[in-house]
C-alpha cells in the first residue's frame, strides 16, 4: 500500500467525522418534518426512539490489491450487512480476496477493511472479536501463509497466522481464524474513547511461494490457491463489537 496505515486511518476518520455531523443534522431535520406532517394527519402517538440515538456505522471501506469496495461505492468484492442489538455485528462476504499460484513462483494479495463506528451516547467500545474463514488448496511444492490482524485505530489488538509449509498437501482445507480483544486501544484512556467514533480494522495478507521446477519434475497438476470464504459465503468474515457504559466522570467531561 502506498500510504501508511496511520495516514489511511486519519484520512478515513476525518472524512467520516465531517460527514456524520452533516448526516445527523439532516436526519433530525427530516425526522422533525415527518413527525410534524404525521401529527397533522392523525392523532398524536408515542414514537419509537430514533436509530440516530443509538450506535451506528458511519462509514466503511475495503481496499488493497485483493479487494475494493465501500459504503459509497459498493461492489461484489466485499458486501456487508449488520445487526444492532445490545452489540454491533457485521457480516461480510469477501468474494475477491484470493491468491492463485498456478504458473507462478510467488504471489501476494492484501485486503484492509475499515469500519467507522459511533457508540451511542454514554458508552464506549469494550471488546472486539472477529472470525474469518480461509480456504486453501496446495501441493507439496508450494508454501502458503495467511496473516490476519484485528485493529482499533492504529493499534493491533490481535493477530493470527495460518502457515501451510512446503512438504504438506492441503486439499481444499478450511481454517477458522478467531481473534478477540477484551480491551480497546492500549494507547487510549476510557475518557478518550467515551462517546467518540472509533475505526475498527481487519487486515488480510496472503503470501505464497511455489517451486515450479519441482512441480514439473513430479508432474504435479494440482491448483494452488488460498482465499477468504468459499462459494459466495455471506458470512466469510464476522466482526462483533461489545459496548459498556462510560464512568460518570467521563460522561460529565464529554458534556463540556
Amino acid at each position: 500500500m502506498m500510504l501508511t496505515r496511520k495516514a489511511l486511518n486519519f484520512i478515513f476518520l476525518s472524512i467520516t467525522l465531517a460527514l456524520s455531523s452533516a448526516r445527523t443534522a439532516f436526519a433530525h431535520s427530516i425526522q422533525r418534518n415527518q413527525l410534524s406532517a404525521a401529527s397533522k394527519a392523525q392523532p398524536p402517538r408515542q414514537t419509537r426512539k430514533s436509530d440516530w440515538d443509538g450506535f451506528q456505522l458511519l462509514d466503511w471501506i475495503a481496499f488493497g490489491s485483493g479487494c475494493r469496495s465501500s459504503k459509497k461505492e459498493p461492489s461484489r468484492d466485499v458486501a456487508i450487512s449488520f445487526l444492532k442489538t445490545d452489540r454491533f455485528i457485521t457480516k461480510m462476504a469477501v468474494r475477491s480476496l484470493e491468491l492463485n499460484l498456478d504458473g507462478k513462483e510467488k504471489g501476494l494479495s492484501e485486503c484492509a477493511i475499515r469500519l467507522s463506528l459511533q457508540p451511542k451516547n454514554g458508552t464506549r467500545i469494550a471488546g472486539i472479536s472477529a472470525r474469518a474463514k480461509i480456504h486453501a488448496n496446495k501441493d507439496n511444492a508450494s508454501h502458503l501463509r495467511a496473516n490476519v490482524l484485528l485493529l482499533l485505530g492504529e493499534s493491533v489488538l490481535a493477530k493470527r497466522t495460518w502457515d501451510l509449509s512446503q512438504p504438506d498437501f492441503a486439499k481444499k482445507r478450511e481454517e477458522l481464524i478467531n481473534l478477540y480483544s477484551p480491551t480497546t486501544s492500549p494507547s487510549a484512556s476510557n475518557e478518550d474513547t467515551c462517546n467518540k467514533p472509533q475505526i475498527i480494522g481487519l487486515d488480510f495478507t496472503f503470501e505464497g511461494l511455489r517451486t515450479l521446477q519441482k512441480a514439473k519434475q513430479e508432474q504435479i497438476k494440482d491448483s494452488v490457491w488460498i482465499r477468504a470464504g468459499q462459494n459466495d459465503d455471506a458470512e466469510s468474515v464476522i466482526i462483533e463489537v461489545q459496548f459498556e457504559p462510560c464512568k460518570a466522570s467521563e460522561k460529565n467531561s464529554q458534556s463540556f
